[in-house]
């Protein structure tokens, strides 16, 4: 273990040696998103493991290890609070989610990723776990009680990256759907536009959701990232594109839809309850060059789409829609009686 990993010291990064292991006092992890950094946490667990002490994390986002029983201190990235701590003598780990050729992304998942050249991980160990705090919980828990009597979908109109944007269009359409069915739809997600606003104050036209009544329940910036881990408890179905929140989903039993575009599925998709996929479907629509950019090495010259999105294997709303439906249907079908938990 740990035999090729790097260390970051008071004197600038180097290849660990064996006699550096005592001096480890925590990890430096190395990027920005919730997904990424979600996907080092079974390497941090079996780390610290291995090494029988908790240790210390520096990372961009501190939340996603709050209450983590295997780490001592989450600490932010703040760049001389790094530097005075290894000046102190403390060695940190460097774990980077991403290592080597990009192209050989296609060949494994970020979990693997970031535990490469630090760790050996077998499937066992590739779980993913948040630890809500009991007001967390109490407050989905007391949410939750309100709608106790409707089937839940969770959908999640991610905006961060173009190309893994469903259109606003197409996630109104699905929700009005499910609305129509009888279902109750959740929306969550952080900083995405027109979602569950009121009408336009200047020309009075209807934003993108501007849905109304009891089973539409607009989250969105209204969760933390423990909350909305706490919240798959309660739900019967979570639609996502490839994003932080299908990585939550990912950590629990909940069903998920997951919508693809340019990133294969199995790259995304984790083991749960010991089966690849567990309770999820993914939808995309067939393309020749079917998830060209990690198949085939970033596109080159075989996507056959024009302009930046690149959205050759975008799903439409009906694939979505019947996919959600079997799910749930599949979901209630196997169901224990009087379940309402969906954590592994």
């Amino acid at each position: 273990m740990l035999s090729t990993c790097f260390i970051v010291t008071k004197d600038g990064m180097r290849r660990i040696q064996e006699t550096d292991i005592p001096r480890i006092q925590g990890f430096y992890l190395v990027g920005q998103s919730f997904g990424d950094l979600m996907c080092m946490m079974p390497t941090v667990h079996k780390v610290c493991r291995e090494l029988k002490r908790k240790l210390d994390v520096w990372t961009l986002r501190p939340e996603i290890f709050k209450n983590d029983p295997h780490v001592r201190v989450v600490r932010s990235c703040e760049p001389q609070a790094m530097q005075d701590y290894v000046n102190a003598g403390n060695f940190l780990i460097m774990c980077p989610v991403r290592a080597g050729n990009q192209k050989s992304q296609a060949d494994s998942s970020l979990i693997d990723y970031a535990a490469m050249n630090v760790v050996m991980l077998d499937e066992r160990e590739k779980r993913i776990r948040l630890y809500p705090d009991y007001s967390e919980r109490v407050r989905v828990r007391d949410l939750m009680k309100l709608y106790a009597q409707y089937t839940k979908i969770i959908v999640h109109p991610n905006c961060n990256f173009p190309i893994r944007t469903w259109p606003q269009e197409r996630w109104r359409d699905l929700t009005r759907r499910l609305l129509e069915d009888g279902y109750m739809v959740i929306t969550v997600g952080r900083d995405v536009e027109n979602i569950g606003a009121a009408r336009d104050s200047v020309d009075k036209t209807m934003t993108a959701f501007d849905f109304a009544g009891e089973r539409f329940l607009n989250l969105i910036n209204k969760t933390s990232l423990h909350e909305l881990y706490e919240l798959m408890k309660y739900v019967d179905c979570v639609v996502t594109v490839d994003s932080g929140v299908l990585h939550v989903a990912n950590a629990t039993r909940v069903p998920i839809v997951a919508l693809f575009t340019e990133i294969a599925p199995e790259l995304r998709v984790r083991v749960r309850k010991g089966t690849v996929g567990y309770r999820t479907k993914t939808v995309y629509a067939p393309c020749e060059y079917q998830f060209c950019s990690t198949r085939f090495g970033m596109r080159d010259n075989r996507c056959k789409q024009t302009g930046e999105k690149y959205l050759c294997c975008m799903p439409d709303v009906k694939q979505v829609y019947e996919k959600v439906r079997e799910s749930v249907t599949q979901y209630a079908r196997n169901k224990p009686q009087g379940a309402v938990g969906a954590h592994t």
